[in-house]
């Protein structure tokens, strides 16, 4: 089966993505298709090799991808809360190609502050919490909503780097949202289709001026090994 996942934290560009490849005439490319799989990811990420997880995915999936193919297109799927299905996925469908999708950490961390992660948000059941509910010699309780947030990207991007060590490098794809206009090409050439040329647009920046910084020593802290491995520095947004 020809089909491709972005594995991403969310809030970088996921949908962005998806509309650019949706331009292109041998790819269907779907944000957040039904079901969304939105409360088992959590639990994905606690289980992530189990024969259940890879049964959902295949149930689930299969369908869009046999569609897809019929109409002798790859199915690409950007959806974040499938990052945790990596494992499933793999299994369920070991052709599958996947793309990391990272976004600066500043503006990925206050989108999702903004956007009230771990503070009541209607998706929050689906939301991954750490396994030992210590982070940083500190209870999960003791942090703070923006740390929890900042936490959230680390695990999530060192969640995927594990994962794809050990995919060869034809499956697997880097790419940061920054640099989707410059990269296209090299989309293409992973994806197995054409060139073509698309529209991309404006991304969209939000409004993050009034969101503060606090999360920064925290996330220097837990994830600076994370971050250069994104290729980012954390003074700044690039």
């Amino acid at each position: 089966m020809f089909c491709a996942f972005t594995l991403s934290t969310g809030r970088c560009g996921t949908m962005t993505l998806a509309r650019v490849l949706n331009q292109h005439p041998q790819i269907i490319a779907l944000h957040e298709p039904f079901p969304r799989l939105i409360r088992i990811s959590a639990r994905a990420y606690l289980e992530p090799d189990s024969e259940l997880m890879e049964l959902i995915i295949k149930i689930a999936r299969e369908d869009y991808i046999e569609a897809s193919n019929q109409k002798g297109c790859i199915y690409v799927e950007t959806a974040n809360r499938l990052t945790f299905f990596s494992y499933a996925i793999r299994k369920a469908f070991p052709q599958a190609k996947f793309i990391h999708l990272v976004r600066h950490p500043v503006r990925v961390i206050k989108s999702g502050i903004r956007r009230r992660w771990y503070c009541g948000h209607p998706w929050d059941a689906g939301r991954i919490f750490p396994k030992s509910m210590h982070c940083d010699g500190r209870l999960w309780t003791e942090l703070s909503p923006s740390e929890k947030v900042a936490w959230n990207w680390v695990e999530t991007n060192r969640f995927i780097f594990d994962f794809l060590q050990g995919i060869p490098e034809k499956q697997k794809f880097f790419l940061r949202l920054e640099e989707i206009d410059s990269r296209i090409s090299s989309i293409w050439d992973f994806l197995g289709v054409r060139p073509f040329r698309v529209k991309i647009g404006k991304l969209n920046q939000g409004s993050q001026h009034e969101v503060r910084e606090d999360f920064i020593p925290f996330l220097k802290k837990i994830g600076q090994d994370v971050v250069k491995n994104c290729g980012y520095e954390i003074e700044g947004v690039q």
